[in-house]
């Protein structure tokens, strides 16, 4: 069993720039933090398209342009579709070695696969009673980071972590809340659509679906996927959200969601970013809708 945490051990020093990445279908989101004065705050925000079939050598490339090929820690997020998720309640006593042969046996049994090819992270929640501990275990196949890997190698970054969309798009949202309403996310890009309900700013639902955001789509079929996915959460969670807060590619959505007053509920997603009065937030607060996910991690990376 190969641990997440241990393989992608967090590194104590912060001397160096971090930057969050992700990368859908024919984007590339990079978010660069420099700290000054003890402070974390955005050194710069880039939403960069990517060709089709770029290898990862070209993607690495751009990225170390971005940092001017300086050495930094990173952050990258992986799809949900892509994580077998597991909550289990397990004896608080239980040592060490017991629960790693708990945790091996268990995600084998669920998947199928041999754990010599599975990527496997865990944690211990708030959530706990006098005898038992709440774990959440996260899995994936070691395929499905393997690019990650290779790019962090190609530009010499330091992995603090991996992440999952969800959660970090879910932790963005939730900078942005103060109470504990319900909310849903939707999060649209060119390839896929990404649902998360929040409740209590924890997640309760969440979803992908491929998504065809073309030019030759329709504004009336663009808002019936959406539409669709919506009352799929709705009917699966019986809970209505409050507010539906849209990130990703929303700038081709706007003269279609102008038509759907009754039907969403629109809340522009415009996070303010760690500091104000940070010059770089005026310049890029117009790109943030579409790099909440890359924001997400940021939030994260920066208490790494």
């Amino acid at each position: 069993m190969i641990n997440l945490s241990i393989m992608l051990k967090n590194i104590t020093t912060k001397k160096q720039p971090l930057i969050s990445i992700t990368i859908d279908q024919d984007v590339l989101s990079l978010i660069i933090l420099k700290k000054t004065d003890k402070v974390y705050q955005i050194a710069s925000c880039k939403q960069l398209p990517l060709e089709k079939n770029i290898t990862i050598k070209a993607i690495s490339s751009i990225i170390k342009k971005a940092l001017n090929g300086k050495k930094a820690y990173a952050a990258f997020s992986i799809n949900h579709s892509k994580v077998i998720y597991k909550n289990i309640n397990i004896a608080k006593n239980i040592q060490p070695t017991e629960l790693n042969k708990f945790i091996k046996f268990s995600i084998e049994k669920q998947t199928g696969e041999s754990i010599k090819k599975i990527i496997i992270d865990y944690h211990q929640n708030i959530s706990a009673t006098a005898n038992k501990q709440n774990i959440s275990i996260y899995a994936t196949e070691y395929n499905n980071i393997a690019e990650y890997l290779k790019i962090a190698k190609q530009c010499k970054l330091k992995i603090k972590f991996i992440d999952i969309n969800s959660h970090a798009l879910t932790r963005a949202i939730n900078s942005q809340i103060t109470t504990d309403k319900i909310v849903m996310a939707l999060d649209i890009t060119k390839s896929q659509l990404l649902v998360c309900l929040i409740e209590n700013k924890e997640l309760i639902y969440t979803n992908e679906k491929i998504f065809s955001l073309q030019n030759s789509s329709s504004p009336k079929e663009i808002i019936e996927q959406i539409a669709n996915e919506i009352q799929l959460c709705l009917i699966t969670t019986n809970k209505h959200p409050e507010n539906i807060f849209l990130t990703g590619d929303i700038n081709n959505l706007q003269a279609a969601l102008k038509k759907t007053h009754e039907t969403i509920d629109q809340h522009l997603f415009t996070p303010t970013l760690f500091e104000k009065n940070n010059a770089a937030i005026n310049e890029t607060t117009a790109l943030l809708p579409c790099m909440a996910i890359a924001y997400g991690l940021a939030l994260r990376l920066k208490n790494a």
